[in-house]
Order: C-alpha cells, then structure tokens, then sequence
C-alpha cells in the first residue's frame, strides 16, 4: 500500500529486516536519524537523498543500493513516485562479524556511491533478496540462519563490485559475468547461462566473451575448474574424485581427459610427480 511517510522498523532479533516502500505522490521524509544501519535498493523512480552536513544532494535512479550508517541524520526525496526497498541492519549484525564489518565498511567508504550493480550482479542480488523475504515472510526452523546469509551473500556481492562508475554495454555485461564465473566456476555453468546472465544472444555472447579472453566461454570455465583441482591435490587433502567433485566436474571420466589434455598426464601420474599420497 502506497505511504505518505516512511516505514517504521523494528529489527528482529537475528538482525536483519526487509521492508518495501511504495510511496504515493504526497511522500514526505523530514530528517530523521535511526539507530541501525541500513541498506536502500531504488527499486523504481528517482529520488534525492540528503544528509545533514553534506554539501548537496545525492540523486539516485533506479537500480540503484546505496549504504547508510546508523545514527546518520538523512532524508529522501521523491522526484518521481518511487518504491524503495530498506534493508535495516542492526548494529550487533554488522559488529559482531569482522568480515560482515570489513564488507559495510568497504561499501560505506566507497568513492562511487550510489552503487549500480551491473545485470548479472543484480541477478544475484534479486535471488538473495527474494529468498531473504521469503523466510522472513513464513519464519521456520533455520530462517534467521538463512536471511542472514543472503544478507551477507548481497553485502558480498556489492563489495565485489568495483569502485567505479557504473558501466553499461555489452562488453560491460561480458565482463561482469566473466567476474560471476571466476569466483563460481565449481558451480553450474554453460554457454546458455552465461549468455542469459549477460542478456545477449548465444552467438553475441561467445563473440565478445572470446574478444576479452582469447578463448571460448567453456574453456575458460575448464582451465579455472581444472587449476583449483590441482591446487587441491597438490594440498594433499583431497582425493582424486574428490578434487573433481570440488571443482564442479560430475563426470570422474571426463575430468580425466581434460586434466590429461591440460597437464600432459592423468592425475594419478601427476600427483605421484610430485610425491603426494593421495
């Protein structure tokens, strides 16, 4: 329902709440200081937003995340009718995690703010956001486990972003999406899903992936999955067919033939190289 004045938020205990402001035309936002951080995503519109003491307004548009710290005496503006989507942090979520504290720091002191994540990021974002409303929406056993990690996976995703203007183009959603493979490569990825994540064609796709890498998606999928199962054996914790799992192959037969390809030998020959019991 559509609001005149800002939601209200009451942070559960485990930390973490999302809240979705739909505002009418009539909206209005005094200067208002909370005492949890929080997390604006502009799902639709364009608004300005103030903060006591800074020179001048900030516009964001749509699709665009922006970081607020607690205590901070800020308001918006609607310059069109917007949906604003507040994620509210409590303090104790944030301090009491040295990683979670390096992500909103990171995110906080950020050059380029807003932040607008390119497609392939916002994929990612929407899927821990829908999965993060979900539980908290029909609460069971596990689900502040699970909103407060797709929280943490969402302030990863940002963090991971560069610090730059936000880019646009077809070369910037290859680019991104080649950003996607090289920290998932172990999970589930094809040409058809890379190209989807991009939103381009299969053929436009492969082009300008091959552009900027000088190889084929699959390949360059191969390499990264095929140097972390030899980094793995040469740690010697992992088994052969566990090196293969880890990296994202479900064929022990196929992982064969393209380590061999990759390494000049089978892994067996390679790991007693290098006089690893494995």
């Amino acid at each position: 329902m559509p609001v005149v004045r800002p939601v209200s938020l009451a942070i559960p205990p485990h930390g973490v709440l999302a809240v979705e402001s739909v505002h009418c035309a009539e909206f209005e936002m005094q200067l208002e200081v909370h005492p949890f951080h929080e997390l604006y995503y502009l799902y639709k519109g364009r608004v300005q937003y103030f903060e006591q003491g800074m020179p001048q307004a900030i516009p964001f548009t749509e699709g665009a995340f922006y970081p607020i710290r607690r205590d901070v005496n800020h308001r918006i503006e609607d310059r069109s009718q917007a949906t604003l989507i507040v994620l509210g942090l409590s303090p104790e979520y944030i301090n009491n995690n040295a990683d979670r504290w390096n992500l909103w720091e990171e995110l906080c002191t950020r050059q380029h703010l807003p932040i607008y994540p390119d497609r392939a990021t916002m994929d990612t974002l929407d899927k821990s956001y829908r999965r993060l409303v979900a539980e908290q929406s029909a609460p069971r056993i596990g689900s502040a486990s699970v909103i407060r990690a797709e929280m943490d996976h969402m302030l990863v995703a940002l963090a991971r972003l560069p610090d730059a203007p936000a880019a646009t183009g077809a070369d910037a959603r290859v680019a991104s999406v080649l950003r996607m493979l090289e920290d998932s490569f172990f999970e589930e990825w094809d040409v058809d899903m890379a190209a989807e994540r991009a939103h381009l064609s299969r053929r436009r796709f492969s082009d300008l992936f091959r552009e900027q890498t000088g190889t084929s998606f699959l390949d360059k999928r191969n390499t990264l999955r095929l140097e972390y199962a030899s980094r793995l054996l040469a740690e010697g914790r992992q088994t052969i067919a566990g090196a293969a799992f880890a990296c994202g192959f479900g064929d022990l037969t196929h992982f064969y033939r393209l380590f061999r390809k990759q390494f000049g030998q089978p892994p067996k020959e390679w790991v007693k190289q290098l006089g690893i019991r494995n």
